[in-house]
């Protein structure tokens, strides 16, 4: 393969990383707002089972953030394997510590907003 399509398979390894990433957001807002305005009205076991799916989706699309970033850390692998002396891709020296680093602040998400839901909200009504 030459640099630059080496260049491309990162930038969409990129682009799927980001969009990724909008739909752990998107999803994580949709649930904080469910719970805001709707988990006061449900009962315990209508609340739990919304919060089961939203975990399975939720986990679903953080497998696949976490795996775009070992894609993109296996491409510059290569990337500096076949060119040592390259400049298309950026070197990821270290990718277990890129992946601890972005997967901690979207797990502490979860857990806060699963916190607000069943302690918070559901312990006003």
């Amino acid at each position: 393969m030459t640099e630059f399509e080496f260049g491309e398979l990162f930038a969409f390894a990129s682009q799927d990383a980001f969009s990724q990433f909008v739909s752990i957001s998107t999803m994580l807002f949709a649930y904080l707002l469910a719970a805001h305005f709707v988990f006061r009205t449900l009962t315990r076991p209508l609340a739990a089972g919304a919060t089961v799916i939203f975990v399975m989706f939720y986990g679903t699309t953080l497998t696949g953030y976490l795996g775009a970033f070992l894609r993109l850390a296996e491409i510059s692998t290569r990337y500096y394997a076949a060119y040592p002396n390259g400049w298309v891709v950026p070197r990821m020296t270290d990718a277990n510590i890129t992946v601890l680093v972005t997967a901690i602040p979207v797990l502490l998400a979860l857990i806060g907003s699963i916190y607000y839901a069943h302690f918070h909200v559901r312990k006003t009504t």
